[in-house]
């Protein structure tokens, strides 16, 4: 191994003993399950970056077929990086995004958890808020926006398993983005996008705001 390549592991490796990153790598569910970080990735669209998202599984898993029809618990979790982004945007683009990686007979029986999925944001969201789609086998979709679930829609595994493939199918946001929340990135390229994902966090007074869109 030469000179460089080896300051270039060490660094590499020291960076992620230094960083607190680990904190954040497990959550546990509404249904009690625990689930882990699997990987993050960017999502960008012409006019750049539109939100961080990471992936927590059950059991992790680096094949995209897996982690789309597996019964485990799962988390989308995703972290807005641009200024404002319009809720119907917001809905738009996971509803697009099914359309082109999922198929549209099985999408056509689901019009009733698309349309709950897309009444659920009519607010705008703000540049560090934190969207949850949770998967509990016994529930359905469990939805949560900074830390505060808002709402939940019985659903077909085969509904989340649509949302799921808007990351993991054969048109994601970018290829980057698919091998990040798949765990496939490089360990400096991981490292850094988790850095900057758990750095994206919601003011107080914004969760506050956020808390009263619950719906009762």
């Amino acid at each position: 191994m030469s000179i460089l390549k080896y300051l270039t592991t060490l660094v590499v490796g020291l960076s992620l003993l230094a960083t607190p990153i680990q904190a954040n790598t497990s959550y546990k569910l509404a249904n009690g399950t625990e689930v882990h970080l699997n990987g993050v990735g960017e999502a960008l669209e012409l006019n750049g970056s539109l939100y961080m998202g990471a992936l927590y599984l059950e059991h992790r898993s680096a094949t995209d077929d897996v982690v789309a029809t597996s019964l485990w618990s799962k988390r989308m979790d995703i972290r807005v990086t641009v200024d404002k982004l319009y809720g119907r945007r917001f809905a738009q683009h996971f509803r697009e995004r099914m359309a082109i990686n999922y198929d549209r007979k099985v999408l056509g029986s689901m019009g009733k958890e698309i349309q709950d999925f897309v009444g659920t944001f009519s607010e705008t969201l703000e540049k560090g808020d934190q969207v949850t789609l949770d998967f509990l086998p016994d529930v359905g979709l469990v939805i949560g926006i900074n830390g505060k679930e808002i709402k939940r829609i019985p659903s077909r595994a085969a509904f989340y398993e649509a949302l799921i493939s808007t990351w993991v199918g054969q048109r994601p946001p970018t290829a980057q983005f698919k091998d990040g929340v798949l765990g496939k990135a490089n360990a400096e390229t991981a490292i850094d996008l988790q850095k900057r994902f758990f750095a994206l966090e919601p003011s107080k007074t914004r969760v506050a705001e956020t808390n009263r869109w619950a719906v009762k």
